[in-house]
This record gives structure tokens, C-alpha cells and sequence, in this order.
């Protein structure tokens, strides 16, 4: 019993200090009349993730014990990718807005 114990310790730890820098950066890039329906899709699905992830891994399981460990590898892997190509292009459209505008004359 101890070890699940630490297990769901952990597991709150990590979540808690996950959860609101998430939901944060979905604040901050949604316009601010569509917060509200972002944040309540965001969290449906993290409900959803949380109810169908364990029912689906039970399935895999019995599939074959390693299948549930290397899907949420290959999830994270392509999410890690699609982030970074995310993030980049939004950081190139950042600083082409930023080089376009023009600075005033600082009369030196």
C-alpha cells in the first residue's frame, strides 16, 4: 500500500505544478470573449483523458504489457515535435513583427 501511496503523491505533486502554468499559456493565446469555452474544452478533455487513458491501457495491457508504455512514448514524442515546430514559428512570426516596425529617431 505504501508504494501506491508515494505513487499518488507524486502524481498530485506533478499535476499541480503542471496544471495551472497549462492553463495559463490557454488563457493567454485565446482571444479574451473565447476563454471561457477554451478552458471548459480544455478541461472536458482532460476529464475524458482521464476517464478512457486507464480503460484503454487495460486493453493494451493484455494486448501485450509493453504496448500501453511505448503509445504514451510515441504520443509524447510527437507532441514534443509538434510543440518545438509550433513554438519556433510562432517565435519567427514574433520577431518578423517586431523587425517590421519601425523605430522613432533618438535626435543623437
Amino acid at each position: 500500500m505504501g508504494p501506491l501511496l508515494g505513487a499518488l503523491a507524486l502524481l498530485a505533486i506533478g499535476s499541480s505544478l503542471v496544471r495551472p502554468p497549462i492553463f495559463g499559456l490557454i488563457s493567454q493565446w485565446t482571444p479574451d470573449a473565447d476563454q471561457g469555452v477554451t478552458i471548459g474544452v480544455a478541461q472536458s478533455s482532460a476529464s475524458l483523458a482521464r476517464i478512457v487513458g486507464p480503460l484503454m491501457a487495460a486493453v493494451l495491457f493484455k494486448v501485450n504489457p509493453a504496448t500501453p508504455y511505448l503509445l504514451c512514448g510515441v504520443i509524447a514524442f510527437v507532441a514534443a515535435v509538434g510543440s518545438h515546430f509550433a513554438l519556433r514559428g510562432q517565435g519567427a512570426a514574433e520577431a518578423g513583427a517586431s523587425s517590421s516596425v519601425k523605430k522613432a529617431p533618438t535626435g543623437d
